[in-house]
């Protein structure tokens, strides 16, 4: 028994460090742009923020996985005394994006996409409503793959319609709309 258990533990440490096994995953980050819309833009200007994206490439036109981003929100310069504002949003967003050019899965160069993103979001705000919400994100992007170092990159530019509480918020709170452009950087594991 011991032996199976030495053995099997051996087997798992080998998969795990064999890069082989994770060459359709990518990991990577980059800058976000936030443009707010609706009431969400009269109380908040735009923002920078920053994400960090997993995803697995195992299939040649369905890409997983999920994506956090990250934002500090001001709130606009002529907004009223007492007016509550929204200070800082969390997302952490499991999607699935459909490649259209997935024809040659070894190799991509431009790769234009779809998304759907289903996410999870904390948004603090001055006052005292809950800030966990369940939302939809729609969005497209093109994407751009080359090798330096002998590894696989890519760089994504993205544009993607955000509702990260219209399914799920707190009564008191109104639902939040913006459009997050972002350019990130992933590399092949």
């Amino acid at each position: 028994m011991a032996i199976i258990k030495k053995l099997l533990i051996v087997t798992a440490l080998i998969s795990l460090f064999n890069i082989n096994a994770y060459s359709n995953y990518y990991v990577g980050g980059g800058a976000n742009y936030l443009l707010p819309s609706g009431d969400f833009s009269e109380i908040n200007k735009s923002a920078l923020g920053f994400n960090i994206q997993i995803e697995s490439r195992a299939y040649c036109n369905w890409w997983f996985g999920f994506r956090i981003d990250h934002y500090n929100l001001d709130p606009v310069d002529d907004i009223a005394i007492g007016t509550d504002y929204y200070e800082e949003a969390f997302v952490f967003a499991p999607g699935l994006r459909y490649n259209f050019l997935g024809s040659d899965c070894k190799e991509y160069n431009f790769v234009p996409y779809g998304q759907l993103q289903i996410p999870f979001s904390s948004i603090t705000n001055t006052d005292e409503s809950g800030k966990f919400g369940i939302g939809a994100i729609a969005g497209a992007g093109l994407a751009y793959s080359f090798r330096v170092f002998d590894l696989c990159w890519m760089i994504d530019g993205n544009a993607r319609y955000a509702f990260p509480n219209i399914i799920l918020k707190d009564d008191t709170r109104d639902n939040i709309r913006y459009l997050d452009l972002s350019l990130s950087l992933t590399l092949r594991l």
